[in-house]
Order: C-alpha cells, then sequence, then structure tokens
C-alpha cells in the first residue's frame, strides 16, 4: 500500500499502481471475517450448517448476486463499518444501512438477515458485531446522518451474538 488520498489508497501490484477505494476493503474483510467464524464455529462444534458463500461466487462469476452468503437458506447481507474499535462503547456502535441502498436494493429484495462487522482503520483487525433480521432492524432502526448520508441505524446492543444465530438454525 503506498498511501492514502481520502477514501482511495493506491496499490502496488507488480510495479503498477491501482487505486482502491476503502469501502471495498472494508467490504472483503468484513466479509472474509464472517465467512471464516461460519467455518470455524462449524469445524469446533462438529455441525453442518447449509452455508454458501455468495460473495466469492459472485467474485468469480461477475454476476451481482444481491446476497452476501446463504445460511440455512436464508440470503445475509454483511455490512463492514472502519472504525477505532473502544470496549467501552462496544453496545452503543451505530449498526446501519444507507437509506438509498435500502430503497434500491433491500427493501424488496430476499435478502432476511444483516450481519454486522467492524474493521479497525488499519485493517488489522475485524470483529463481528452481530446479526438481526431484517423485520426487526426495520421496526427497530432510527434515521441519523452521517458524512452527509441518511442512514437507518440500530445500536449494537440490539443485535443477536452470531453463535446465538449459528446454534438456533
Amino acid at each position: 500500500v503506498e498511501g492514502f488520498a481520502g477514501d482511495e489508497m493506491t496499490v502496488d501490484i507488480d510495479g503498477e499502481f491501482y487505486p482502491v477505494f476503502k469501502h471495498d476493503i472494508v467490504g472483503s474483510l468484513a466479509h472474509q471475517t464472517v465467512e471464516n467464524y461460519i467455518d470455524q464455529f462449524m469445524y469446533q462444534n462438529n455441525i453442518a450448517l447449509d452455508f454458501i458463500p455468495m460473495r466469492t461466487n459472485r467474485l468469480a462469476l461477475g454476476n451481482g448476486d444481491k446476497a452476501d452468503l446463504m445460511l440455512d437458506g436464508e440470503a445475509c447481507d454483511v455490512k463492514g463499518n472502519c472504525r477505532t474499535w473502544d470496549n467501552r462503547w462496544y453496545y452503543n456502535f451505530y449498526c446501519g444501512v444507507m437509506v438509498d441502498e435500502w430503497e434500491r436494493k433491500i427493501a424488496e429484495s430476499s435478502i432476511k438477515r444483516f450481519i454486522f462487522t467492524q474493521v479497525d482503520p488499519d485493517f488489522q483487525m475485524a470483529r463481528i458485531l452481530g446479526t438481526i433480521s431484517k423485520f426487526d432492524f426495520l421496526e427497530k432502526s432510527t434515521y441519523r446522518e452521517f458524512n452527509g448520508h441518511d442512514r437507518m441505524v440500530v445500536f449494537s446492543r440490539e443485535l443477536t451474538p452470531i453463535h446465538h444465530t449459528l446454534l438456533h438454525i
């Protein structure tokens, strides 16, 4: 990584420099974190879940699936946010979806659940904050403005820990 310019950084791949946007990196790390956690959870608990990581398939096929992963037949959307971690505020993180994204592609989609993650700004660590059904998110969310964008948000304390979700499938 050569350097940042706002939300964009330049990556050196074999002497060629390519622009990469921060949200792409955060999203990729968030998805990898969730997929790795589910794989490890199944292995450690000696259980098999109906789990298909759609993001990997979408990247390979280039067909733009609307879900990030399928879990027990439910389409799930992984949401990543980049911010500095502070244990004192764990239960008060805002977890949200931009209103225009909700209206464009989520409201009428087959997505049934959100999985929220947090990625450190140095991209060295990611945490899964929890899960929430699309229905519960819609009922509990409030509107907030962040960086000039309207978002529907819930507090992280309103999420279900991911291992509870996996155990109750």
